[in-house]
C-alpha cells in the first residue's frame, strides 16, 4: 500500500491537472467500471501503484517526498540482498538432500529390517557431517539478517518473535543435533523442513521487495506473495518445530537426563505465541482479500 501522505499528494496533484483519480481525462469511461481490477487474470493493483506505473517520475511529490521515497528504496534494495543472500544459503541445504540423500519410506535393508531405519529421507553419514551440517550452520548464521532488519526497523516483525525462533533452531542444530547422529531420521526431516521453510518465506520477502525496486508494486502490495507466504507458512513451521522437538526428546530418551525432558515439554510454551501470530497475519491477510473481492462485487 502506498503512503497515505504520497497518495494524497498525487491526488491534489491529479485535481490541479483536471484528472480524474487514475490520472486520465475526467470523462474517460472503464470498462468494469475501475483500471484497477483486470477481468482477464482477476487480479488487482492498489491506485497508487497504477499512478506510478502511468507517471514513473511521479509528478506530484514534493522534493521531501521524493527523499522519503529514495529512503524506502533504499530499504528495500538492502532488505532484496539480505533475503536473496538467505534463500541461497537455504537453497543450498535443500539441494544436499537431492544430490546426496534419498526420499521415501522404507527400511534399513531387506533382510534386517529395523524400526530405527524407517525414515522419509536417508543420507550417508559422511555426507551429512562433510556437507549437510556446515551448509546448515551457514544458513543459519545468515539467517540472522532477519534479527538484524527487526532490530533496525527494516521490517515490522516483532525482535523478541524473531530471537525466539532463530535462537531455538540454532541451538538444536549446534548443540542437541550433535549428540544424535547427523543423518538420524529426526535430524534430516527437521533441517529439511527448516530448508523449505527458508526458501519459500525468504522468497516471498525477496519478491516483494524485487517487485517494488522494478516499480511494480508497493511493498506488501501484491496480494499472491503474501497468499503464498501465508498458506505455506503454516504448514512448514509446525513440522519443523514438531521435528526439533522430536530430536530433543530423543536425546533425553538415549540419556535419561530428566532436564532434556524438561526442555523438550516447554517447546509447546514457544511454538504458541510464534503460531498464533502466524494465524493472525493469515486471517488478517485473507479477510482483506475478501473484503476486496465484496467491494468490486458491489
Amino acid at each position: 500500500m502506498a503512503n497515505p501522505n504520497s497518495l494524497e499528494e498525487a491526488d491534489k496533484w491529479l485535481a490541479e491537472k483536471k484528472l480524474n483519480s487514475y490520472g486520465d481525462p475526467e470523462d474517460m469511461m472503464y470498462m468494469g467500471g475501475s483500471p484497477l481490477f483486470n477481468e482477464a487474470t482477476g487480479e488487482s493493483t492498489d491506485r497508487y501503484t497504477y499512478l506510478k506505473n502511468k507517471y514513473p517520475d511521479e509528478p506530484w511529490l514534493s522534493s521531501k517526498s521524493k527523499s522519503q521515497s529514495s529512503t524506502t528504496a533504499t530499504k528495500q534494495l538492502i532488505l532484496f540482498i539480505g533475503n536473496t543472500a538467505i534463500i541461497i544459503m537455504w537453497f543450498r541445504v535443500c539441494l544436499t538432500f537431492f544430490s546426496h540423500g534419498k526420499f521415501g519410506f522404507g527400511f534399513g535393508s531387506e533382510s534386517e529390517p529395523e524400526f530405527s531405519d524407517f525414515a522419509p529421507i536417508t543420507m550417508n553419514e559422511t555426507m551429512c557431517t562433510t556437507k549437510l551440517r556446515p551448509r546448515t550452520a551457514q544458513a543459519l548464521i545468515i539467517s540472522t539478517i532477519e534479527l538484524l532488519n527487526s532490530l533496525t526497523g527494516l521490517t515490522k516483525s516483532n525482535p523478541m518473535h524473531v530471537l525466539l525462533f532463530a535462537s531455538v533452531r540454532t541451538g538444536v542444530e549446534l548443540i542437541a543435533a550433535p549428540q544424535l547422529a547427523c543423518n538420524s531420521p529426526q535430524h534430516l526431516f527437521t533441517v529439511f523442513m527448516w530448508s523449505l521453510d527458508g526458501i519459500i518465506r525468504f522468497g516471498c520477502f525477496a519478491a516483494d521487495a524485487a517487485l517494488f525496486l522494478l516499480g511494480r508494486g508497493s511493498p506488501g502490495s501484491v496480494p499472491v506473495i503474501k497468499s503464498v507466504r501465508y498458506t505455506v507458512g503454516p504448514i512448514l513451521f509446525p513440522f519443523g518445530a514438531g521435528g526439533e522437538m522430536v530430536m530433543v526428546l530423543s536425546i533425553a530418551l538415549q540419556t535419561g537426563n530428566w532436564a532434556i525432558y524438561f526442555a523438550a515439554s516447554l517447546w509447546p510454551l514457544g511454538f504458541y505465541p510464534l503460531m498464533k501470530t502466524l494465524l493472525k497475519q493469515r486471517r488478517r491477510h485473507f479477510q482483506k482479500l475478501r473484503e476486496g473481492l465484496e467491494k468490486k462485487k458491489d
